[in-house]
């Protein structure tokens, strides 16, 4: 049984609302730590394994995702991969950068910014405003 504030933290999640890693941390941490624990140990030759892991981490996934373990994610249930997905190994996923579709990432994004291209490469600030205005689900 949860308790009533992880029930509005996993609420805000699945409404794309804005949340905070610390509240995401709290919920189920255990099963999600065993699963990203799984991926980055099951070989390569099992890919149908894999995406199945994948799937259960991430909150979605495109076809043909290539996902090279060993990969790191705080909370990867906000994640969406799309379709010809390329991640090296040693990704990390964060929940405060949106990267666009169809951006080539050769380096590493900062904090709460937007970013998008190829190379993808920072457009703006992620702001208060922004924030404020998908709190209030607008």
């Amino acid at each position: 049984m949860t308790h009533v504030h992880e029930d509005e933290v996993l609420a805000r999640i699945a409404e794309g609302l804005i949340y905070t890693e610390s509240e995401a941390a709290c919920l189920n941490p255990e099963r999600r730590t065993e699963q990203i624990f799984d991926y980055n140990h099951t070989p390569p030759r099992e890919a149908a394994r894999l995406r199945s892991l994948l799937v259960g981490i991430l909150g979605s996934v495109g076809e043909r995702t290539v996902l090279l373990p060993p990969f790191h994610a705080a909370f990867g249930s906000n994640v969406h991969i799309g379709d010809d997905f390329f991640g090296n190994v040693n990704l990390t996923f964060v929940d405060d950068v949106d990267i666009r579709i169809g951006s080539v990432v050769s380096r590493d994004i900062p904090p709460m910014t937007v970013a998008l291209g190829t190379p993808c490469r920072v457009v703006r600030e992620i702001t208060d405003e922004d924030l404020t205005t998908r709190l209030a689900g607008r």
